[in-house]
């Protein structure tokens, strides 16, 4: 019964107030699925063809007849009046188009700076209507605009994905429109931020892929910065695999290449630190340490190392003080990384420096206090789905048990990191890991 009325009332809305009709009509284009409603403006902008003084009035009138619901400033179509309208409702064709237009602007203009997961997801909506309209390189660009103060030009959306840990968000919508993206320069930004969140998930091998695939692109290009960022992030697949040699030739050619130019110095300080962390594992203490100090007052003092930058950087350099034994330092390293995590929402890098944290209590002998952050940093780890840090974090609980003398646990870890290790087909990752299991047992 309440059906036939709605649609009694929207067949006598259109014959008899075609502007409140058309705005109903609208509305229906809109998702409400990640953000479930619209500010006033998101109302506002669909009503671009109507004087402005009277806009408020149309809004205010399907209020009246219960066609739109709103609280607090939020307003959304009833899921009856929207089930109705997707069915019953159709707009002109080119009508159509502009509608998706003109709400794609709104959703772009709401968000100007990434602080959280809503934000995020509010500034994505727009990508969902230049999709419905098939334009495919505008869809791109909401994923590339720069939001903020970082890089200067601001941190593209992409990346706010990968910090808050949306990795599966980044598959969903680049993968998507990746094959009918044009533009070059779009085209090997795309393929970075998907080998970056590749990477981040242990598919390292899919993350290398897209590497090549911005190199085979970049050959028809000059961008210093995007060889760089390349080349770098190459390094780290391969660190991720535990092909240290690999992975210390790409930090060494990452740091020759800066040293040639004074604006990639934010890639010199990310490959020092990496190397820093490299070299302290192999026992190269002096090294170690001499790159540890010059990257950190680099990090310091550069106005061009990013947010995600600093909190990973700090992090490594958290591990190379351990690993020289000063676990005074690496502390206070370590709770400026939590901090700086906590405070920007950058959910991977809290855990990677929780699981430090774990490390640096076992070698102080505190095990209760080591295990409580091995299992939180396990926790978040296993929610977000970064397969290579948590399968790290693993070994690192494995290591922990039995320096407490928990054998069976320590091969309960031990098999966890070696499964997770083999799903990542990282064979070195797993060499180590039973090479640390057969030491123990002897």
């Amino acid at each position: 019964m309440a059906t036939e009325i709605q649609n009694l009332t929207l067949t006598r809305l259109q014959k008899n107030d075609l502007e409140v009709y058309s705005l109903l009509c609208r509305l229906r284009y809109y998702r409400y699925q990640d953000i479930p409603s619209l500010s006033v403006e998101g109302v506002l902008c669909l009503l671009w063809d109507v004087p402005e003084q009277k806009r408020r009035s149309i809004i205010k009138a399907l209020q009246d007849l219960s066609l739109i619901e709103a609280k607090k400033g939020q307003y959304w179509l009833h899921p009856v009046i929207r089930d109705e309208a997707i069915s019953r409702l159709r707009l002109a064709s080119e009508e159509w188009e502009l509608v998706n237009r003109k709400a794609a602007e709104c959703w772009t203009q709401r968000v100007t700076q990434i602080k959280n997961i809503t934000d995020a997801l509010t500034a994505l909506e727009a990508y969902y209507h230049y999709v419905e309209i098939s334009d495919f390189e505008q869809a791109g660009n909401v994923i590339l605009q720069g939001r903020g103060k970082q890089w200067s030009i601001g941190l593209p959306l992409g990346c706010s994905f990968y910090q808050l840990g949306l990795l599966q968000k980044n598959f969903s919508v680049i993968k998507r429109i990746i094959d009918d993206i044009k533009s070059q320069e779009r085209l090997i930004r795309l393929y970075n931020i998907l080998g970056y969140t590749y990477r981040i998930i242990g598919c390292i091998r899919e993350a290398i892929e897209c590497y090549e695939k911005s190199e085979e692109v970049l050959g028809k290009l000059d961008v210093k910065q995007t060889k760089i960022s390349i080349l770098f992030n190459t390094g780290l697949c391969k660190l991720e695999l535990w092909e240290i040699e690999a992975a210390e030739d790409c930090f060494n050619s990452v740091c020759s290449l800066a040293e040639q130019n004074s604006n990639l110095d934010d890639y010199m300080t990310y490959s020092q630190c990496c190397l820093a962390l490299i070299k302290s594992r192999s026992g190269s203490g002096e090294d170690a340490f001499h790159l540890a100090e010059v990257a950190f007052s680099a990090m310091s003092s550069s106005t061009k190392v990013t947010l995600w930058g600093i909190g990973h950087s700090l992090v490594s350099l958290c591990l190379t003080y351990k690993n020289l034994g000063n676990l005074k330092k690496s502390f206070e390293l370590c709770q400026r990384a939590i901090f700086h995590a906590e405070e920007n929402n950058f959910t991977q890098i809290k855990a990677k420096a929780i699981s430090s944290l774990a490390e640096l209590f076992r070698e102080q002998g505190e095990f209760t206090r080591a295990i409580f952050y091995h299992s939180q940093a396990i926790e978040i780890l296993d929610k977000i789905g970064a397969k290579s840090d948590l399968a790290e974090a693993y070994y690192q609980l494995a290591l922990t048990h039995k320096k407490m003398g928990e054998i069976e646990q320590s091969r309960e870890s031990f098999v966890q990191a070696v499964a997770l290790f083999n799903e990542m087909q990282a064979p070195r990752q797993v060499e180590k890991v039973q090479t640390a299991m057969e030491y123990f047992e002897k």
